[in-house]
This record gives structure tokens, C-alpha cells and sequence, in this order.
């Protein structure tokens, strides 16, 4: 008798507990428009000093012939060439990334670019990134660094009508919080010194 008690109360405990579990409503959220999500990393990140290129900018590459270009423009005569002559270069698959070039033309002291965050919200990809500068020691009250012509370049997931925003950390001082500062927006100037309508872009020049 103890026996057919007992398995009775657990038979009706677990229909109860059925029973609760398939009324209860199931709450599925979701980001807000325009929410950031966590914080990502670059697909890949290739920086140094020696770029052929003389002049700061910025440069994206959405397709494999703007890439060849710029990776010319970029290596000019030390580019790696086959054994026939003709110029090697990285072949990108340009449905799946995007690239960006940063050059920062004719300065000093500037090994290339750190990538810190990719920021991937509903209607753009932030890439914040700083550069990687170091000090040098003076020579008679003056300190001319090392000649460098630093430069990036940034893969990125394609953005599939995304804006790509760069932001540069401007906080000069180690150990400090960083300091983001809007450099560029593709395409154009898109998100630069004005909040576009209906999205969660805007900036300073």
C-alpha cells in the first residue's frame, strides 16, 4: 500500500510540474537596433614600418583589384615577385572580408598599428585601433626619432551594408584609459560630425 501511495504522489508531482513548464511563457531577447554587441578581433592584422606610401591615409579595399593596387602602391619595387617577374600578392575572398589600409606617411617613431576592438552594431563596424610609437634618445638637445612610414592592414568580416568606422585612441599617456577619436567613415564621410537619422551613428571631424 506504502508503495502505490508513494508512486502516486510522484506520478501527480511530475504532472504538475509538467503542467507549469508547458505554460510558461518563453522570453527570447534580442540587442536593441543599433545595440553594440561584444567587443570582437580583427580577422587579421599585417603592420610595420616601411611603407612605400609618403602620405597619411586611409584606404579600403573591397574587392581583389582595389586590393592589388593599393598592395602595389603600398610595396612598390619591394614587392615579392615570382620567379617569372610577375608581382605575388595576398588573394583575399572579398564576399566573406573587407580590408583597410592605414598608411601613416613620412613620420618618426612608429613601429606600425595596434587593433584593440571590432565593434559589430546593426548598422556599422568600429575598428579602434592605436598606434605603436616609441621613444628615442636625444642628441645634443635634440631628437630627430627614426625616419618610419608606418603602416596596416586591418581584415575585417565584409559589413553587408554596414558603415566601417575607424577610431584611433589619442590618449598619449600609458596606463590610462584610452581616448577614442573618429579618423574616417566608409563610404565617404558617412557618420563623421553628424548623426545619420534612424541609426546610432555620429562623431567629431
Amino acid at each position: 500500500m506504502t508503495r502505490r501511495i508513494t508512486l502516486a504522489v510522484a506520478v501527480a508531482t511530475f504532472a504538475v510540474l509538467a503542467g507549469a513548464i508547458a505554460t510558461r511563457p518563453v522570453v527570447i531577447t534580442q540587442p536593441a537596433q543599433g545595440a553594440a554587441l561584444e567587443p570582437g578581433r580583427a580577422l587579421l592584422v599585417l603592420t610595420g614600418h616601411d611603407s612605400q606610401v609618403t602620405k597619411a591615409q586611409f584606404r579600403p579595399a573591397a574587392s581583389q583589384k582595389v586590393f592589388d593596387e593599393l598592395w602595389l602602391m603600398h610595396k612598390g619595387d619591394s614587392v615579392t615577385k615570382a620567379a617569372q617577374g610577375w608581382p605575388m600578392i595576398p588573394q583575399i575572398d572579398f564576399n566573406a572580408c573587407y580590408a583597410i589600409f592605414i598608411f601613416g606617411g613620412d613620420t618618426a617613431n612608429t613601429n606600425g598599428y595596434r587593433v584593440r576592438d571590432v565593434i559589430t552594431e546593426a548598422d556599422a563596424i568600429t575598428v579602434r585601433y592605436e598606434t605603436d610609437s616609441y621613444q628615442t634618445s636625444s642628441f645634443n638637445g635634440i631628437d630627430h626619432g627614426n625616419a618610419v612610414r608606418p603602416w596596416g592592414l586591418i581584415l575585417i568580416p565584409a559589413p553587408k551594408g554596414r558603415t566601417v568606422i575607424l577610431e584611433q585612441n589619442v590618449q598619449g599617456m600609458r596606463d590610462t584609459e584610452p581616448k577614442w577619436k573618429q579618423r574616417v567613415a566608409f563610404p565617404g564621410r558617412i557618420g563623421i560630425g553628424r548623426t545619420i537619422g534612424g541609426t546610432s551613428q555620429h562623431g567629431s571631424p
